[in-house]
């Protein structure tokens, strides 16, 4: 085995090991952390910000409300074009899933560890139209704490898809 002869910087050392077992993807992707005020910018960086990945190539990002999740789900194309392009290729997202959440603990938590395909939750991975969140929103309009309006319209909403899934 051959050694260079000059020594590697630690940048390079800790780039290379990520490759050789397959962490470089998920290294690269952690710059979504950074960049996502500057992408969708700092009044709905307060309402959305990401918590994790499911299935390796999607992300998932927490909403304070129902409104919030119709109308970045209405922006997803374009916030997902905007954060593809400041990752490398082999780092490209495939789609965005927005769910209802305590945003400001995930802001201060950073990013979660990365859930294995089987033990992601139904939760995170069902979308609601706009009826279902206007229902939802109406039902719990009465509701002045915010953990708790949250909350409920999560159950509501829930409750909404598997009535849907089981028809």
């Amino acid at each position: 085995m051959q050694r260079d002869s000059l020594p590697l910087s630690l940048d390079l050392l800790i780039e290379r090991v990520a490759t050789r077992y397959g962490f470089n993807i998920k290294l690269k992707r952690k710059r979504i952390w950074e960049v996502w005020e500057r992408v969708v910018g700092p009044s709905v960086a307060l309402n959305a910000w990401p918590c994790s990945f499911w299935q390796g190539d999607v992300l998932l990002v927490l909403v304070t409300n129902s409104v919030w999740m119709q109308q970045l789900s209405l922006q997803k194309p374009e916030i997902l074009t905007r954060l593809n392009a400041l990752l490398p290729k082999r780092a490209i997202l495939k789609d965005i899933r927005f769910m209802l959440g305590d945003v400001g603990a995930a802001r201060l938590k950073g990013p979660l560890k990365p859930q294995a395909k089987d033990t992601v939750t139904k939760t995170a991975v069902l979308e609601y139209d706009g009826e279902e969140l206007r229902q939802a929103e109406e039902m719990t309009r009465s509701v002045t704490d915010p953990g708790l309006k949250n909350a409920l319209k999560s159950l509501i909403l829930k409750s909404q898809a598997c009535k849907r899934t089981q028809t």
